[in-house]
Parts: structure tokens; C-alpha cells; sequence
């Protein structure tokens, strides 16, 4: 099969839940434990985060594009921001509905 490169452009830029929540507990839990604030989120350590945070809600009707920007939006986010914001607002998008 000979793919052109928009298509595997536009494949790569499609987020799975999977691909999403996997990505989400990486930078979610490495901000809190960059910022030494697990405690304060409720996690003894940055494994306690890995096994416990998720970026999806039960019944999710994923919206990828939010997605994505959520994940962007987090590696962005210092830890002043966490303190003043929480979670970018993109996150809240992820599961419409």
C-alpha cells in the first residue's frame, strides 16, 4: 500500500484514547513530581500517580483534536501555572459530554 504524506500526516495527528491516556498519566504525573506536588493531588508517589491518574472519564466521547491540545497545553504548563490554574482548560475537553 502506498500511503501519501498527507495521509500519514493526518494519521499521525489522530490520538487514540489509549494513545491519549497513556501520553496524559506520562506528562500529568512528571509535572506533579517536577513540581513536588504529588502530595498535594493526592498521590505518595509519582508510581502512585502512574497507576491511578487518568485523563479519561468513565463513558468518554473522545474528542481527539482536545486531545491533542490537552497533552501540548500540559508540556507547556509550569508549575507556577499548576498552582494557579490546575490542569489547562483544554484537558476539560477531552471527554465531551
Amino acid at each position: 500500500m502506498n500511503w501519501s504524506p498527507l495521509a500519514l500526516l493526518l494519521l499521525a495527528s489522530c490520538t487514540t484514547k489509549e494513545g491519549f491516556n497513556e501520553d496524559f498519566v506520562e506528562e500529568y504525573c512528571g509535572l506533579l513530581t517536577a513540581c513536588e506536588v504529588l502530595d498535594i493531588y493526592g498521590y505518595r508517589s509519582s508510581s502512585d500517580c502512574t497507576d491511578e491518574a487518568s485523563g479519561l472519564t468513565e463513558n468518554c466521547d473522545f474528542n481527539d483534536e482536545a486531545a491533542d491540545s490537552c497533552i501540548e497545553d500540559i508540556q507547556a504548563t509550569g508549575c507556577r501555572d499548576l498552582w494557579e490554574y490546575n490542569l489547562p482548560e483544554s484537558c476539560s475537553g477531552v471527554c465531551k459530554g
